[in-house]
């Protein structure tokens, strides 16, 4: 059933109308916002000029980066016996202080174990959930994609998968130990 010209245009101009309890976004923006925040139809874009220094100001990508870098150095990271990073590349990671932590630097908690440090734990699921890194026979090796975007210097495409990744696929409550409040995440892109 097709519905009356006055009508459609009626809907599509409420549609796109902006609405004050969106910020002045309209329905259609916030739509793509919630269910699709990379469309070319969202208010939200990837800007295609984002330079090196800009990256650089970003620690989680950065940890994410030398992560990539030691798995690629060392060929391969081979997990202790629960499937850790081992302590070494844990010390290395950190000691670069791309994101100090404050109960490590505090003397509160040493270092000893991947969930000491968030930020680290943070930055492997991260990497593993953006295609980066593949976990086999307890090693951890770099996938084609992490490889092709590491050798071509390719950061900015590498931002934006690592980007895509932790809003779309991590579960940014994994680590604060609060009842789940979905809205925060699903959200993200209206925050922005």
């Amino acid at each position: 059933m097709k519905l009356p010209h006055d009508l459609e245009a009626t809907i599509l101009l409420q549609n796109n109308s902006p609405i004050d309890d969106f910020l002045g976004l309209s329905p259609n923006q916030m739509h793509h916002l919630i269910y699709d925040a990379f469309s070319d139809n969202s208010p939200v874009q990837f800007r295609n000029d984002i330079d090196d220094t800009t990256l650089d100001r970003i620690p989680l990508f950065r940890i994410v980066e030398e992560y990539l870098k030691i798995i690629q150095r060392d060929k391969q990271i081979k997990l202790t016996p629960l499937g850790a990073l081992p302590r070494k590349v844990l010390v290395e990671l950190y000691d670069k202080q791309l994101l100090p932590d404050r109960f490590i630097e505090s003397g509160i908690t040493k270092l000893m174990r991947e969930e000491n440090c968030i930020s680290i734990w943070s930055a492997r699921l991260a990497a593993e959930l953006a295609g980066f890194v593949r976990k086999t026979s307890g090693k951890l090796t770099l996938t084609k994609t992490a490889t092709k975007l590491l050798d071509t210097n390719n950061r900015l495409q590498m931002f934006k998968l690592f980007f895509r990744a932790y809003t779309g696929k991590f579960n940014w409550g994994y680590h604060d130990n609060y009842p789940e409040v979905n809205h925060l995440q699903f959200a993200w892109a209206f925050s922005v």
